[in-house]
């Protein structure tokens, strides 16, 4: 047997419930193991401890996280960046 493991976006974790009937099984114990491995997460360093708690409260209050590509969208709008048109 060969494990797998995926990496899903916060903000589609709360999706995939409503598309269970649409995905394998196989793909929803993935997507469980997953979770159960990020609900023992422990940082390590003070500063990973204050993300890690700012992001939960984030979460907590109904935020959502970025994506690669929404990040560096924010990342160039605060910086005050110009797209090229």
């Amino acid at each position: 047997m060969t494990t797998l493991t995926i990496k899903i976006p916060e903000a589609q974790k709360a999706r995939l419930s409503r598309l269970a009937a649409n995905v394998s099984e196989f793909v929803r114990e993935a997507i469980e193991e997953k979770a159960q491995r990020m609900e023992g997460f422990n940082p390590l360093t003070p500063l990973a401890r204050k993300l890690w708690r700012r992001r939960q409260a984030h979460l907590a209050a109904g935020g959502e996280t970025l994506t690669a590509a929404e990040s560096r969208a924010e990342l160039a709008r605060r910086r005050g960046e110009r797209r090229n048109a």
